[in-house]
C-alpha cells in the first residue's frame, strides 16, 4: 500500500474484519491525513477501541442506501 500522502481521499469505507487482520493500522494513517472515514462491520459497536467510538458505524449486513446516507453524513462533516 502506497502512502495517503501519495493519493487524493476524499473519504474512505473501512471493513473492520480483513481476514486475519483488522483495518485499524488503516483507519489510523486515515486519522492522520485527516481522511474521513467510516466503518461497516458485523462487530458490536463495544469491540471497537475507544479512540473510534466516535466513527460512523454501518453495521453488516446493510442496505446500499444505509451506506449512501453514512458516507453523505462523513461528506458533508
Amino acid at each position: 500500500m502506497g502512502t495517503l500522502k501519495s493519493h487524493c481521499l476524499d473519504a474512505a469505507v473501512l471493513d473492520i474484519n480483513l481476514g486475519k487482520e483488522l483495518s485499524f493500522p488503516i483507519a489510523d494513517a486515515l486519522t492522520r491525513a485527516n481522511v474521513p472515514f467510516l466503518f461497516l462491520t458485523a462487530m458490536e459497536c463495544a469491540a471497537l477501541p475507544d479512540s473510534y467510538r466516535d466513527k460512523i458505524v454501518v453495521p453488516k449486513p446493510f442496505a446500499p442506501w444505509a451506506l449512501m446516507k453514512a458516507m453523505a453524513r462523513i461528506l458533508a462533516a
